[in-house]
Formats: structure tokens, C-alpha cells, sequence
């Protein structure tokens, strides 16, 4: 019975739908259940969609969702010449866009020069890519980076981390009020990216007239990047308030 069971496995088809029964089922004690995410459902990118193409993943992109791939087109938008599409990359869906930026300018070397500038929508631009791209290809990515999540930003009211100096050198930062940092300190965030984490004193932050624009809780913390990307991060948002900008970055319009 072993060596039938063995022979079994070794079909594709077998090995498919044992797979897709462990990801969908376990065992707890004689009954078998259902799996959720509590109970160690895999995630979209390794979990098998469809037994009929064992490489498409379950996607979503805001509102909608779909079980397959994403093609990622890459065309020219010089003025006054055809717009032809110069690479095609196909990922499965749940592979962020962000990831495809370097293998298109990888494809993109190994055809013809790389373009000096390219127009890329949210997706392909964070901090780490605008310094990589432009030290490792020699593209200045431009596009609307992502918008500063903490409150003192949404709301337009409090002082956000760009209104705090930096010194780099010294390891120092400086709050609107000209209060010094306490700590400077090294750190990863949840997304594998390389941070520094600067906290202020809750001596100087409690009786600060201007703490209620500047901090809720007892005492400020700011989490940057590196000295590199949060310059190239603070520069990319610059740009995007100038005239000179929205006239180039019209020239996406209509291809989303």
C-alpha cells in the first residue's frame, strides 16, 4: 500500500489536490475543519487558486478582485514621436507593483538606453526605490508618492515630521518649538525597511504650548528613513506641488 500511495503522490494531478485539501482542511483530533486565517490559511501568494493553473493567485487592487496575473506595460511618451510599448512583465497578482519597478529596468537595460525619466503610477515609487533607481540605472522615477498617513499630516493642522530639522551628522533632530531629540536609534519596520526611530523628551513635550499640534501622546516620536531616501522622499513631494510636474505627469492620463 506504501508504494501505491508513493506512486499516487508522484501524479501532478494527486499532488495538486493533496495540496489543495491541506490548504483548505485540517485535522483536529478525528473531526476535520475548515481552515480560516486563524487556523493557518496560507496567504494569497502561495495559496492555489485554480487547480487548472497552479501559478494564478487570488488578487485585489481597491475594489476589485480577480484570480490570475497583472501585466505591467511599459511605453514611451516622448512628445512628437509614437508611443510605442517597449517591455511587457507578467507577475501573479499579489506581487506589488513596487517589486516590478527594477525588473523593467533591468529588461529595459538590456534592449535599449534606459530613459532618464520615467512616469510611474503610486505603486512603482516608494523612498528605497527613488535612490535605487537612480543610483543603479540612472532613472529618475517621478509619480505621486504616497501620502503621509499620521494625523498631524491628514489633518493639515499639527507639525509633521518635515517640520522638524535634521541633523544628519550629529544624529540630531530639532522640533518646531527648537527642542533637541532625546534618542537617535536604528531600527526595521514591519516592512523589512531600514528606519530610524527619534524620540523626544516627555520633559520638554508635557508642558510644550505647542504639543496639541504636535503629539497625543505623552511625548513625540518621529520614524524616518535614512538620511538618503528621506531627503529623496522629501524632494519627490516637492516636486509634485509644481506646475512643472502635473504638466509632465499628464501624460499618464487615460492609462490606468
Amino acid at each position: 500500500m506504501g508504494l501505491q500511495c508513493g506512486f499516487a503522490m508522484s501524479i501532478p494531478a494527486v499532488s495538486t489536490l493533496r495540496q489543495m485539501w491541506m490548504q483548505q482542511y485540517y485535522v483536529e483530533g478525528e473531526a476535520i475543519r475548515w481552515r480560516t486565517e486563524v487556523e493557518g490559511l496560507p496567504p494569497a501568494r502561495q495559496f492555489i487558486s485554480s487547480p487548472y493553473d497552479l501559478d494564478a493567485r487570488l488578487a485585489r487592487k481597491e475594489t476589485t478582485c480577480w484570480v490570475g496575473y497583472k501585466v505591467h506595460l511599459t511605453e514611451s511618451c516622448d512628445e512628437r514621436e509614437p508611443h510605442p510599448i517597449t517591455h511587457v512583465e507578467t507577475t501573479p497578482g499579489p506581487v506589488a507593483d513596487g517589486a516590478v519597478t527594477p525588473k523593467v529596468h533591468r529588461a529595459l537595460q538590456g534592449k535599449d538606453p534606459l530613459p532618464s525619466m520615467q512616469l510611474v503610477d503610486t505603486g512603482y515609487l516608494d523612498a528605497r526605490l527613488l535612490v535605487t533607481t537612480r543610483r543603479e540605472y540612472g532613472v529618475d522615477l517621478e509619480g505621486l508618492t504616497r501620502l503621509d498617513y499620521r494625523w498631524q499630516a491628514r489633518e493639515g493642522q499639527g507639525f509633521d515630521a518635515a517640520n522638524f530639522q535634521m541633523d544628519w551628522e550629529k544624529s540630531e533632530a530639532t522640533c518646531p518649538e527648537g527642542r533637541k531629540s532625546l534618542s537617535w536609534t536604528p531600527a526595521v519596520d514591519n516592512r523589512a525597511n531600514e528606519v530610524i526611530k527619534i524620540k523626544f523628551s516627555m520633559r520638554d513635550c508635557q508642558p510644550c504650548p505647542s504639543r496639541a499640534h504636535c503629539t497625543r501622546p505623552v511625548q513625540r516620536t518621529n520614524t524616518v528613513r535614512g538620511q538618503e531616501q528621506y531627503l529623496a522622499l522629501v524632494a519627490a513631494r516637492g516636486r509634485e506641488k509644481s506646475g512643472e510636474f502635473a504638466a509632465a505627469y499628464a501624460k499618464r492620463a487615460g492609462i490606468d
